[in-house]
């Protein structure tokens, strides 16, 4: 079942229920599995030119380690998310971008961005 954007982006308290596709409250939902099976993130807007924010597993990320690198793989920036799931990407040139992230289970995920001006 697919949920509108702008639903998902507000923190809706329903979410789809994998065995029949109803919604039902995240309170009776069993526990989520691991950020490695949840897909890959969110990024929005993208393409950006001054803050990319990144939506990943439900929670806060603030503090989370991440790896910008360009698509052939060369290391542009080490940083950690700040307290609004936000990266300040206002140095980085026009172009497209691979972002890291990673959880406690050490799993990667990633998606590319793109800076425009």
């Amino acid at each position: 079942m697919r949920i509108p954007l702008i639903t998902f982006l507000l923190g809706a308290t329903l979410a789809s229920n994998a065995q029949d596709g109803t919604l039902v409250p995240k309170a009776e939902r069993p526990m989520s599995a691991p950020l490695s099976a949840q897909g890959g993130p969110l990024l929005y807007p993208n393409p950006c030119n001054h803050t990319l924010y990144v939506l990943w597993g439900g929670g806060s990320l603030e503090r989370m380690p991440i790896e910008v690198r360009t698509l052939d793989g060369r290391l542009i920036r080490l940083d950690v998310l700040s307290e609004k799931n936000a990266l300040d990407v206002s140095r980085l040139e026009e172009g497209s971008y691979r972002l890291l992230l990673m959880d406690l289970s050490g799993i990667r995920a990633q998606a590319v961005f793109t800076v425009r001006r």
